[in-house]
């Protein structure tokens, strides 16, 4: 109820901001630029951009958006619009600054009384739709945002009306149609399962959960905890949207700062809470020192001066958890509420980059070796594709540090071959740095070095694979994988097999190993421990050599894979730093389940937020850790072995 009540009696925090801020004239159009086909992240960043920011626009990372959705004109009973905001023409610099990047751009529309909406519903449906379409039409938008709050629960049908006549319209004029939710879909007032396939994105507002009258102090956007959370509200509207696809939740760049009556979480307050920005409540925290509050997985700080004060707000770590949950979920994309809170501070966009960014490259096929500088960070890998037939090979990275690879591609096969190089890390000196394939050698299963014999089915359906898919084939009739290193070196190599796991694989699959001496047959679970290198042994290799994957099952009702398989020289030294491919530590959110693996003894350690261990063990080989019975949360899970060491982050829902 407290959300319910906060709409009532204080409104979002788009109506707050709204209201403290003086409407602007109508701007007659000016001529923009076009859009161009060059965004760079992989899910849509949807970020409102309020009038009263001005200029701010000038400073924006448009390699990190998707979408500005510009806030906003006014609606009246009428459906005529009130309030321009210098829309269209004030803001031609922004839609072109956007343009020139890729980035689309929606006019919002806004309506913050019950009553006024359902004038317009009642009368004046058509009306507003053809005003709203010419608006955003004027000023170059690519769509428009509706941002009704709300709607009587009523005036349900009829809003789904109004959507459904504004939505035809926008497909007709070439707009895309986005629609502002509520965290939490009081009586059903969102007809959701009907409004989806109307729209391309429905914004949630995961934010205002504790708002600035609340009765206690609390986060903004609590990840977990509480009645109602952001976990929560993703699936509540995933679940009546019939899917992820349109979902994007939107996220506070804002906090509340509460005079209150103690210092603990969930005090009573004692005035209205004040808006702060998060560039404003960086800079506080870092004078009154940081707090973490796991129950709701959210930052906040507090101070006395003559009272209590408690300040809740996001920071780029509850940020980047909340990325988390919507890739987790696989949903459209997230938000911003609102582009220039952040100020001039770098981390918030930083969090994005780390989870969304990708460029793409593209190089001519051809038989000769060309130099392509692309982008990557030391931390990633690329992926070189190619699709079938004709076209460019395309590589895919990730972050923005500068580097130039060299490569050789054949137009004969669907991917691009590294001919006698493999991309390794190298943290020492924090770049990537190109090995001569004698000290590795990776076969994926579309490489000419891979052979097959009997029925095999490519597939991209269960993640963690190499490459661009794996292959399966049923236990029965014989099938069999080869993978001949053909240029391999003369040495001793630790050999690594990679698989993708589910509960129809076979846990007795047959990999054979012909090497110098003789041959090695090792059975592996397939069930179990997929998505990363899997250390088979080490062996005395020579052209001539070959792994083996074979159908030879017990149950022929389940499936074997063939993905990739790696040999690394284990008879030279290898750079400290580089943890090589059975050196891997790898978190499965949906078993709940930490999977580690090391060819010599190694340690893995889990720790909570709070900085206390919660589990150790020693190991060599594979170990498994199940975290099913821990409490909700965030654990930080490290490997060490030696001189190295790997973290991974792992969210236990």
């Amino acid at each position: 109820m407290h959300i319910l009540l906060a709409l009532i009696s204080f409104g979002s925090i788009h109506q707050a901001q709204l209201q403290e801020h003086e409407p602007l004239p109508y701007a007659p159009p000016l001529p923009t630029l076009p859009l161009l086909d060059r965004h760079q992240v992989d899910r849509t960043v949807y970020g409102f951009y309020p009038y009263w920011m001005g200029t701010t626009y000038r400073s924006l990372d448009y390699d990190l958006l998707s979408h500005i959705a510009w806030f906003a004109v006014s609606v009246n009973s009428t459906g005529d619009i009130s309030n321009w905001n210098n829309w269209p023409g004030g803001w031609a610099e922004l839609v072109d600054s956007a343009h020139a990047h890729g980035v689309k751009v929606h006019m919002t529309a806004t309506c913050f009384d019950a009553d006024v909406i359902r004038s317009i519903l009642t009368s004046y449906k058509a009306h507003c739709s053809h005003v709203l379409v010419s608006a955003a039409s004027s000023g170059g938008a690519d769509g428009i945002n509706i941002d009704f709050e709300f709607p009587y629960s009523a005036d349900s049908l009829l809003f789904l009306q109004f959507i459904q006549i504004l939505s035809d319209s926008c497909r007709a004029h070439g707009l895309e149609l986005a629609l502002c939710v509520g965290a939490v879909n009081w009586n059903n007032r969102f007809l959701i399962d009907r409004i989806a396939p109307e729209v391309d994105g429905i914004f949630v507002m995961g934010y205002d959960y504790f708002w600035s009258g609340s009765p206690t102090t609390g986060p903004v956007s609590p990840l977990t905890g509480y009645t109602y959370n952001v976990t929560k509200s993703v699936d509540y509207y995933v679940g009546y949207a019939g899917g992820p696809e349109k979902i994007i939740i939107g996220l506070p760049y804002y906090g509340y700062k509460w005079q209150a009556k103690g210092s603990q979480p969930g005090d009573s307050t004692l005035a209205t809470g004040t808006a702060i920005t998060y560039a404003n409540a960086a800079k506080e925290a870092a004078t009154y020192g940081l707090l973490w509050y796991s129950y709701s997985q959210t930052p906040w700080y507090r101070y006395y001066s003559s009272s209590w004060y408690q300040t809740w707000f996001d920071n780029d770590s509850s940020l980047g958890l909340k990325y988390d949950l919507a890739i987790d979920r696989n949903i459209q994309g997230v938000g911003i509420w609102a582009l220039g809170y952040d100020g001039d501070r770098p981390e918030l966009w930083n969090e994005l980059e780390e989870h969304f960014f990708i460029a793409r490259i593209n190089a001519t096929v051809g038989p000769d070796s060309c130099l392509i500088t692309c982008t990557v960070d030391p931390s990633d890998s690329v992926v070189w594709s190619k699709k079938v037939g004709q076209g460019p090979v395309q590589a895919i990275v990730r972050r923005r540090a500068t580097y130039d690879l060299a490569f050789q591609a054949s137009p004969k096969y669907n991917s691009a071959f590294r001919e006698n190089l493999a991309i390794r890390r190298d943290t020492s000196i924090g770049s990537i740095t190109l090995q001569a394939r004698d000290t590795e050698y990776i076969i994926d299963n579309l490489d000419p070095e891979c052979f097959f014999s009997g029925t095999w089915n490519p597939s991209e359906y269960i993640q963690g694979y190499w490459g661009l898919g794996y292959l399966w084939a049923k236990g029965g009739p014989p099938a069999s994988a080869v993978f001949l290193p053909e240029a391999i070196v003369p040495g001793t190599y630790r050999v690594f097999i990679r698989y993708t796991s589910a509960s129809n694989r076979a846990n007795d699959v047959p990999v054979r190993i012909h090497y110098s001496g003789g041959d090695t047959v090792i059975i592996v679970d397939q069930t179990t421990g997929g998505g990363s290198w899997f250390y088979l042994g080490d062996f005395p290799l020579a052209p001539g050599s070959y792994l083996q994957i074979t159908n030879r099952i017990s149950d022929t009702a389940k499936v074997v894979i063939a993905d990739a398989v790696c040999f690394v020289r284990a008879d030279v030294g290898v750079a400290d730093g580089d943890e090589g491919p059975g050196f891997s530590i790898t978190y499965d959110p949906k078993a709940r389940s930490l999977f580690a693996q090391s060819p010599a003894e190694a340690e893995i350690s889990l720790y909570d937020v709070s900085g206390r261990l919660v589990r150790s063990e020693r190991f060599a080989g594979r170990v498994i850790l199940d975290m099913g019975n821990l409490p909700r949360g965030v654990y930080l899970a490290t490997l060490t072995g030696g001189k190295r060491a790997l973290r991974a982050k792992c969210v236990v829902r």
